[in-house]
């Protein structure tokens, strides 16, 4: 899953990803309440990480970009 965060990040490097985003990305958008709650949770996870890990940048408030500068 991180590669594929990873991925979405890298498809517009300069760009401001917010959770939303990665999440319409990543999975369809009828899914039921508790399963969205719950994959939100891990890519929000995910994002933190690789944030603490050097991968990517944390931008505005609550969005990620991949290179550190827009």
């Amino acid at each position: 899953m991180p590669e594929s965060v990873q991925m979405i990040l890298a498809t517009q490097p300069e760009k401001d990803f917010r959770i939303a985003e990665v999440m319409s990305a990543l999975f369809k958008e009828n899914m039921p309440r508790a399963q969205y709650l719950k994959a939100r949770n891990r890519i929000s996870n995910i994002l933190s990480g690789g944030v603490r890990d050097g991968e990517w940048f944390k931008g505005e408030r609550g969005a990620y970009r991949l290179n550190k500068t827009a």
